[in-house]
């Protein structure tokens, strides 16, 4: 009995806990309900102008389906039930009749709790005086007319106000120093119209002129002809451009119409320092080629590389966003995509603060919103409309760069904007230092080749022939390649020819100039410095075989250098928007080898320099005058060593700029050359010319045969008298004589036929006299001539 009744009541029991269980299995099931939103896109059309619509609905029907897979897989949790939210979304075709229509028959459908707003003003209105009249909640996602927020109650913007896009650009205005701003828009869009609705006294405080509005053509519902179309824009780019206004805000939701304005800007050769669109549609950085549209700023409410922090439950930044919406469509989201999630996410907010589905409950809470989305902060206004901050997003080289607001910005403001000439790489000579350094090498080359005259005319004159014409030749044709190396060096002209030209040029130009004037000098200090009776002969050829050595190292070390070292054009990148400022500078492509091999030439050069410095030296003890070019030599060598020593501390130091350095080195290679042949030839010539017309009976005359040379025309040439220079007889330089000249030694013994008489003492120097000039008579039998007795 007790047994059965303990089973009795467990059996009781167990009845009674199933029966619990059900009651809560129940209860839940009675909670889990169903909550639907109902809205209309354009996913079809009618009428070619609102095709923009269908695109833009696809957008916002793309988002809002990522925000709806997003919840909660048990469902949207309000208060203390759980919902499943259904989407009932219908085709009006860009049709406000059929906006209006569905939006009615969705009102008296008691199962559609709340409602999204179609695509833009035109069709938003109509169904916001359905849910007004109602007292049903509407989100707009896609219209930002002030229209929309008259005299609403149960209407919330998802997007930011038409007013927020001025509000959005004077900060950075104000920045950047601009002081004036021109209005661009079509009049027929009302959203367009609104923006500067109220902003005069806004523009006024923060000292900012409004230049002016312009109003587009007509063309709703109708093709657009493309003539007319630009000759509409043409005619406002050019009173633009008459007006020059710091900046430039265009309404232009076409994106033919967007287009259509900055070709015009192009083509009469203007641009503001900003140039604003608005709103962000894909079709702006689609449509328009990136020469035009680079650097415009568009104001969307997204950017795949913000990183919003987020507080809620869906979507951490905007970068994540995006990168789930390119995955889940393979598309890249936009503006619209990401208001599509926004308005989702703006009503499960209000929902849950609310706690019920109470349309006066949620509207409430709608209105006291402070919540951060992947877009940003979101507060509204009494009327409804949205406080959201825009992003200004400038393109840049087909990307967007984020220059606004700083706290999510990844990119300075490029401001101003480039001018049309300066977006374009080119490279033409004609920059000022160019001129001037062609014109100066002109003139310096030109003296150089007409000096080829004289010398040939007074190839046998004495002054001439001592200088060993050849060499004189030698050294013009040196000057010359200089100069030409200062034309393979312009800025603009650097090519991958121009690279190894302008090197070889140089150095070639350098070593035949210098080596030739070493050379010559050479020979006249070793004739002399024989101490020996024997007479020893050097030809030009052998001299000649000396600069070719000279040559010939600098050949060898200017291919290796060629071939190891590989100079070409390298680009130098000054401002990466503005490539007009660009430009190509001959570079190494082993950098390593060319600098070691330059290095070796270098000091290749020095030590020609060196050689040359020894020898003005040792020419410097020639008792001939006409032969010591000692001082010549110094003053070129210092004179080269000072402007190489001036361009190597400029280089290295990188003072100044590139045509600062570019005009420094060829001035300094042009009055290198200049001193040069000042030096060597203008002297001579001087000379030579200052003996026209002399009367001197021992003046030179060439008889068929052979020359006669005297002492006395030495002297004269040299312009001393024969007493004052006795003691440093001149001679002709053996190149210019043949066997069949001779000397008068009578000329020299009268030089010191007063001097037998005097004491010891002049005894002495008339033995050292003597002595000096039979070392120099030796000379002169090296130098080839006869000296009869």
């Amino acid at each position: 009995m007790p047994q059965s009744t303990i089973s009795l009541n467990l059996g009781r029991g167990a009845l009674n806990l199933l029966f619990l269980l059900s009651l809560v299995i129940g209860v839940t099931m009675a909670q889990t309900s169903t909550l639907t939103i109902g809205m209309t896109l354009s996913l079809t059309h009618y009428l070619g102008p609102t095709a923009q619509q269908v695109t833009l609905s696809k957008s916002i029907y793309d988002g809002l389906l990522l925000w709806h897979r997003n919840l909660p897989a048990e469902g949207l949790r309000i208060g203390n039930q759980t919902y499943r939210v259904q989407l009932d979304i219908r085709n009006d075709n860009g049709n406000a009749t059929i906006v209006s229509s569905e939006y009615k028959s969705m009102v008296s459908n008691s199962s559609i709790d709340f409602f999204f707003a179609p695509v833009g003003v035109a069709l938003t209105l109509p169904a916001k005086e359905v849910t007004e009249a109602a007292q049903r909640l509407l989100v707009v996602a896609a219209a930002a007319g002030k229209s929309i927020y008259e005299n609403s109650s149960w209407t919330f913007q998802a997007v930011g106000s038409a007013t927020n896009f001025v509000r959005t650009i004077v900060p950075t205005m104000r920045i950047k120093g601009a002081s004036s701003i021109a209005f661009v828009y079509e009049p027929y869009r009302s959203f367009c119209s609104d923006i500067l609705f109220g902003q005069e006294k806004y523009l006024s405080n923060q000292k900012i002129s409004l230049s002016g509005s312009w109003e587009t053509f007509q063309s709703l519902g109708a093709p657009v002809d493309p003539a007319a179309l630009a000759a509409n824009m043409t005619g406002i780019a050019r009173e633009l451009a008459q007006m020059k206004p710091d900046v430039v805000l265009g309404c232009l939701l076409s994106g033919e119409f967007q287009e259509a304005l900055l070709r015009a800007m192009s083509s009469v050769g203007w641009v503001p320092k900003m140039f604003v669109a608005v709103p962000d549609f894909p079709v702006h950085f689609s449509t328009v080629d990136n020469y035009t549209s680079n650097f415009m700023i568009n104001l969307p409410g997204f950017s795949g590389d913000a990183t919003f922090p987020h507080n809620g439950e869906n979507f951490n930044d905007s970068k994540t966003f995006g990168t789930l919406f390119r995955n889940t469509y393979g598309y890249e989201a936009e503006t619209f995509s990401a208001l599509g999630a926004q308005q989702g996410l703006l009503l499960q907010n209000a929902l849950q603060r609310a706690g019920s589905l109470n349309q006066a409950a949620v509207r409430d809470a709608m209105r006291l919103t402070d919540l951060e989305t992947f877009l940003g902060r979101t507060t509204f206004n009494v009327d409804g409309s949205n406080n959201l901050q825009l992003l200004m997003v400038q393109k840049v080289n087909n990307s967007g760069i984020i220059v606004s607001p700083p706290l999510w910005a990844n990119g300075e403001v490029i401001y101003p904007m480039p001018l049309w000439s300066e977006r374009n790489f080119s490279r033409s000579i004609g920059e000022p230092v160019e001129v001037a350094v062609m014109v100066l090498t002109a003139v310096g080359m030109s003296t150089s080749l007409l000096l080829f005259i004289p010398l040939i005319m007074n190839w046998n004159h004495p002054i001439i022939a001592a200088a060993a014409p050849t060499f004189l030749s030698s050294i013009l044709l040196g000057t010359i390649l200089l100069y030409l190396s200062n034309f393979a060096a312009l800025m603009n002209l650097t090519t991958f020819p121009s690279c190894h030209i302008s090197i070889w040029l140089l150095c070639l130009g350098f070593i035949i100039t210098f080596g030739s004037l070493f050379a010559k000098s050479w020979r006249v200090w070793r004739l002399y410095s024989n101490k020996s009776m024997t007479v020893i002969k050097i030809s030009d050829g052998q001299v000649m075989s000396i600069l070719g050595v000279f040559v010939g190292i600098m050949v060898v070390l200017l291919i290796i250098l060629s071939a190891a070292g590989d100079p070409r054009p390298i680009y130098v990148s000054l401002d990466p928007y503005r490539p007009h400022k660009d430009y190509l500078i001959c570079g190494p492509s082993n950098e390593t080898a060319f600098n070691v091999l330059l290095a070796l030439i270098l000091g290749y050069g020095l030590a020609i320099i060196v050689i040359g410095v020894v020898v003005s030296f040792k020419v410097r003890q020639v008792p001939i005058a006409i032969f010591d070019e000692s001082r010549t030599i110094n003053f070129v060598i210092y004179n080269v060593s000072f402007f190489s020593i001036l361009l190597a501390v400029l280089r290295l130091s990188k003072v100044g700029s590139r045509d600062v350095l570019f005009a420094i080195q060829s001035v300094g290679i042009i009055i290198c050359i200049l001193i040069t042949v000042v030096s060597l030839f203008f002297s001579r010539f001087a000379k030579i010319w200052s003996q026209k017309g002399s009367k001197d009976p021992e003046s030179p005359r060439v008889p068929p045969g052979g020359k006669v040379v005297t002492l006395s025309t030495f002297l004269n040439a040299n312009g001393r008298s024969e007493r004052e220079a006795a003691p440093s007889v001149m001679a002709v330089h053996g190149s210019a004589l043949s066997d069949g000249d001779f000397i008068s030694r009578s000329a020299v013994a009268s030089q010191i036929e007063d001097d037998q008489e005097e004491n010891d003492k002049l005894r002495k120097k008339l033995r050292r006299r003597e002595r000096r000039i039979a070392k120099l008579e030796k000379f002169i039998l090296q130098q080839g001539y006869e000296v009869p007795r």
